[in-house]
């Protein structure tokens, strides 16, 4: 049977959200735990058995067949209650590391008895705990800062209701989630009614963004002192540029009634169009290969390299792969805090397999910059440098004299310049730097 398409749905504030279609080869999986509050009950009610048999107390007796009924109400009810439950995830469009993002889930209840206090939560891999072995918590470095949990309170007989759970990302690139695990221990906390539903979904995690100095920002664009630069064309609606025939769909405003007297045919004024500013962001990444080579009698296999220089070797590379991830933060940044201003802004990666980004502004090409720069594979090498059709104007990079040091972004007049002019990378971020908030930075709301 074929599988349906999946369908994008937009939320009220006209987001983009991937919701996948139920799948025939969707496994769900039903059992029946005893969680810590059971085991408290069972401990008690083994407690009042032994004092009725030594005491034959009918009391005693009383209660403990109260016990032992409230376990078997407990198995009933439990057993009916999620037996008829549908759940589905709704993927938000991306998310960003070190921001919060919801996951939904919409809950259809198709049996004729309610539900209550039912747990929603993510798990990975098999087994009750398969979270801790495997999933984005088991990664190094951690993908995911703890499990996603949601709650609904009462889910009615046929009716429908949306959970949400909150995570917040560790890493950018692809996360991948596989089960979804709902749980109840109504009524009485004794057992818990657990199913597991298999749904496979990704989404993609921006990398960290900051606030940016917006008055620095504004000196990485080439726009001269005097405000933004004229195109020398005409289409647009600013200052005149010229005189032409008149056209079918041109405004009665434009039109030169002088000059139509003279020549006895329509004229119309042409007005100049404004051109943003513009900035052409280039990313080394070059310094990942800087000493990156064997010492020769080790890649000629004369010997083997010794524990103290693979330590050493390790630690080089998880310094470089973090300063790595800095600069892919600070350039993703840039590129938000420019798609805001109304900045024409295009993207070049060096030193990594990458595609090249011309100068533009729109909202799906700043999408695929900040998608193209989150799935940047640091492992993989390109000594090559793409074509350009135009020369970078900034380019971020680490500090070249310690490793340690902040990003620095570098204003130059051509790629290969000896000298390119600094820009203190203090200058650059806030003081007191602040991950950047969704309506601000991504520009959702625009």
């Amino acid at each position: 049977m074929r599988t349906p398409s999946p369908k994008i749905h937009r939320s009220q504030s006209n987001h983009r959200i991937f919701v996948p279609m139920k799948s025939p080869a969707t496994r769900v999986k039903l059992r029946t735990d005893i969680g810590p509050g059971g085991v408290v009950y069972l401990v008690i009610a083994g407690l009042i058995l032994a004092a009725s048999y030594y005491t034959q107390a009918p009391l005693l007796f009383w209660a403990f067949g109260l016990m032992i009924g409230g376990v078997l109400v407990s198995m009933v009810l439990s057993w009916q209650m999620l037996r008829k439950i549908e759940v589905q995830r709704l993927m938000p469009s991306h998310g960003v590391v070190g921001q919060m993002t919801v996951l939904r889930y919409r809950l259809v209840n198709r049996g004729m008895f309610p539900v209550f206090g039912m747990m929603v939560s993510e798990t990975w891999g098999k087994g009750f705990r398969g979270w801790r072995r495997f999933g984005p918590m088991y990664d190094d470095p951690a993908r995911l800062k703890g499990r996603p949990h949601g709650w609904v309170m009462h889910l009615g007989p046929h009716q429908t209701a949306q959970a949400e759970a909150p995570c917040w990302p560790c890493h950018r690139g692809h996360m991948r989630f596989e089960r979804i695990m709902l749980s109840t221990s109504f009524p009485f906390g004794v057992l818990r009614r657990v199913m597991v539903v298999d749904q496979i979904n990704t989404v993609l995690v921006y990398p960290r963004l900051y606030r940016m100095d917006r008055g620095m920002v504004n000196r990485l664009s080439t726009i001269d002192p005097l405000g933004r630069k004229r195109l020398e064309k005409g289409g647009g609606n600013e200052e005149f540029f010229g005189l032409r025939p008149y056209r079918e769909g041109d405004s009665m405003k434009l039109i030169d009634w002088k000059q139509t007297a003279k020549r006895s045919n329509l004229v119309t004024r042409e007005m100049t169009q404004p051109c943003p500013p513009r900035v052409m962001l280039a990313v080394d990444m070059r310094f990942l290969w800087d000493g990156s080579e064997e010492p020769a009698s080790v890649t000629t296999g004369l010997r083997k390299p010794s524990r103290k220089e693979k330590k050493i070797r390790q630690k080089q590379l998880e310094t470089k792969h973090e300063q790595a991830e800095l600069v892919i933060s600070l350039a993703s940044s840039v590129i938000c805090d420019a798609y805001l201003r109304g900045f024409q802004i295009g993207l070049l990666v060096l030193g990594v397999p990458s595609a090249v980004f011309p100068m533009h502004h729109s909202l799906p090409h700043r999408m695929r910059m900040l998608e193209s720069l989150s799935m940047l594979d640091v492992t993989q090498r390109r000594d090559d440098i793409p074509g350009l059709t135009e020369e970078p104007t900034v380019m971020v990079r680490p500090g070249a004299d310690n490793m340690h040091a902040r990003p620095m972004i570098i204003g130059t007049d051509h790629l290969l310049a000896t000298k390119p002019a600094l820009i203190e990378p203090g200058q650059l971020l806030q003081r007191q730097p602040k991950v950047a908030s969704r309506r601000e930075e991504l520009g959702e709301t625009a």
